[in-house]
C-alpha cells in the first residue's frame, strides 16, 4: 500500500511538472478539466464492460 501511494505521488508530481505551462492559462485549464472528465467517463465505462465480460 505504501509503495502504491509513493508511486501515485511521484506520478502526480511528474504530471504537474509536465502540464504546469499548459495550466497557467484559464482557457487551457478548463479544456484540460473537461477532457479529463470525458476520458475518465470513457475509462469507467470500458472498465465496467470489461468486468462484465470477464465475469
Amino acid at each position: 500500500m505504501l509503495k502504491g501511494l509513493a508511486l501515485l505521488f511521484v506520478a502526480a508530481v511528474a504530471l504537474y511538472w509536465l502540464f504546469y505551462p499548459f495550466l497557467k492559462n484559464a482557457v487551457n485549464r478548463d479544456k484540460l478539466i473537461k477532457w479529463f472528465f470525458i476520458l475518465y467517463a470513457i475509462a469507467a465505462v470500458f472498465s465496467i464492460i470489461g468486468t462484465f465480460f470477464l465475469n
